[in-house]
């Protein structure tokens, strides 16, 4: 049985090498996706994130004061401006 003569050229796994050359990549460096449109997105939710947070925090506290507030009154039902206004000191 002959051998069919090789075609010129580099063969398998050197031709794929060639053409990975030839598009500027090297083994084990090629980048699938540009990541950086998906860091960027990343960012801009991280920035919304963080804001809505400041924003619920600031309510959470401002809640807080309004039960203490409401806690006080319920502790002085019946009793005089006076005696409220005394009462928070």
């Amino acid at each position: 049985m002959r051998r069919r003569p090789r075609p010129p050229g580099p063969s398998g796994p050197c031709r794929r090498r060639s053409a990975d050359k030839a598009r500027g990549e090297t083994r084990g460096q090629r980048e699938p996706l540009p990541i950086y449109p998906l860091l960027d997105l990343a960012d801009a939710q991280l920035t919304v994130a963080r804001a809505e947070q400041a924003r619920e925090t600031q309510a959470a506290k401002v809640a807080a004061a309004a039960d203490e507030a409401l806690r006080h009154l319920a502790l002085s039902d019946g009793n005089s401006r006076l005696a409220l206004y005394a009462g928070r000191r």
